[in-house]
């Protein structure tokens, strides 16, 4: 059964998706008057989905989202926003903190439905890469060994993993030996302050009884925790309570690259795509008001073309992500005409509504990195001449789209290593 929390100031909005709810989805349905009360409904009820109004008293739409993506235990709840037509720049700001979708007022119960269930199917298909992972397999099931006397995170810890791996636990040193040597896991998770055995010792009784196969083994620590005990141990994790950010860590020490940059290229190839479409139509259906859809890679695109680039770069490795957006100078006058409401051409400022309909998808991949543990430093928005590829960069995304009247855009994500000239 699906939990859902509806924050919304005007009583008939929420009477009429209330109804909406509970006839099209088998679904307990909390509401709230303001954001406040939204955020005390959440903590307490965790919903699948917050749906979130624009404007409402005490905390409006914007208060409540940032405080959201901020709290450590629930920043990853999936958020709808229900907005008018007149509050895109509202609209766009949210849509940069992080939201699955929106649902323009008054409600058309067709529409609203659509764009639920496909909200609810995407949050439920969202392990389905680890999942689909031969490593991770039925035939090859992984076996984790967790230590750890913290109740809480064996419980977390369990509810993320439990479909994927075989799992065993134990809250002591002595009684996590007895339980590797007879589970001969193939991964073991260490606690901090461990009772009889502590970790330091735990680790060379199990590097020392591994004779055959040697598993991997993690320091798990408290936010302010200590350092790795020993060398004996392949890596550490910290504590959060978010656990969509832990999921994320813990599978890419586990089982990705250490390196940052194949890391983020892991990230675009492999989950991207979806999440970056979302965002299109998002940004798009609110700033332009255009429906849009992906066009087959074959479909021509026109002539004088003119390009937007943002350029990201990480404080811990040499990498540098540019998302382009190009289309022709027409497109970009009707774009820009739509988001303004004005008559525009590009010598009297086309581009600069191009330009924030481009920091918007910005923003909305720094926070879909930051999820997963990576943070990204945005650059200034540019026009640029060409794509450029050096020996060092990857084309790991490329879309093309339209929208209304016969718009066509192409988008593209390229990754680019830096040379490191430190030795030179």
């Amino acid at each position: 059964m699906y939990k859902f929390v509806i924050a919304e100031d005007d009583r008939r909005i929420r009477l009429l998706l209330h109804r909406l709810l509970t006839k099209n989805f088998e679904c307990e349905v909390r509401e709230a008057a303001n954001g406040l009360e939204a955020l005390s409904h959440v903590q307490a009820d965790e919903p699948d989905i917050l749906f979130l109004d624009v404007e409402m008293p005490i905390m409006n739409g914007i208060d409540t989202l940032s405080a959201l993506r901020e709290d450590n235990a629930h920043s990853s709840t999936l958020v709808i926003i229900l907005s008018g037509a007149n509050e895109k720049s509202t609209v766009a700001k949210l849509i940069s903190i992080g939201i699955e979708d929106f649902i323009l007022k008054p409600l058309d119960i067709k529409t609203a439905v659509d764009r639920i269930t496909k909200v609810l199917e995407k949050k439920f298909a969202y392990v389905k890469r680890i999942n689909d992972n031969p490593a991770l397999s039925a035939s090859n099931i992984i076996k984790i060994l967790v230590i750890e006397k913290d109740f809480k995170f064996r419980s977390m810890f369990s509810e993320i993993f439990e479909t994927k791996f075989k799992i065993e636990q134990t809250e002591s040193g002595i009684e996590g030996l007895k339980a590797y040597i007879g589970f001969q896991p193939d991964i073991v998770l260490v606690g901090e302050n461990l009772t009889s055995l502590n970790e330091k010792m735990l680790a060379y009784k199990i590097k020392e009884l591994s004779t055959k196969i040697q598993p991997r083994l993690f320091f798990i620590s408290s936010q302010n925790g200590n350092r790795l005990p020993n060398s004996l141990y392949d890596g550490s994790f910290t504590k959060t309570s978010n656990k969509k950010l832990f999921e994320a860590n813990f599978l890419r020490a586990a089982f990705g690259s250490k390196d940052e940059f194949q890391q983020i290229n892991n990230i675009i190839s492999e989950e991207y795509a979806t999440e970056y479409f979302a965002a299109l139509q998002q940004v798009f259906g609110i700033m332009t008001g255009d429906d849009i859809e992906e066009l087959p890679e074959t479909e021509p695109i026109e002539e004088n073309i003119l390009r937007y680039c943002i350029s990201f770069t990480t404080p811990n490795s040499p990498s540098i992500i540019k998302l382009f957006l190009a289309a022709s100078g027409e497109v970009i006058t009707k774009t820009a005409e739509k988001i303004t409401g004005e008559k525009m051409t590009i010598e009297s400022g086309a581009m600069q509504p191009i330009k924030e309909l481009l920091s918007t998808l910005a923003e909305r991949l720094k926070s879909f990195f930051a999820s997963r543990g990576i943070q990204l430093i945005i650059e200034e928005a540019v026009v640029v001449d060409e794509i450029k590829y050096s020996v060092n960069s990857t084309c790991q995304y490329k879309i093309i789209f339209g929208g209304g009247n016969g718009c066509k855009y192409v988008s593209s994500i390229i990754i680019e290593k830096q040379k490191d000239t430190t030795n030179e």
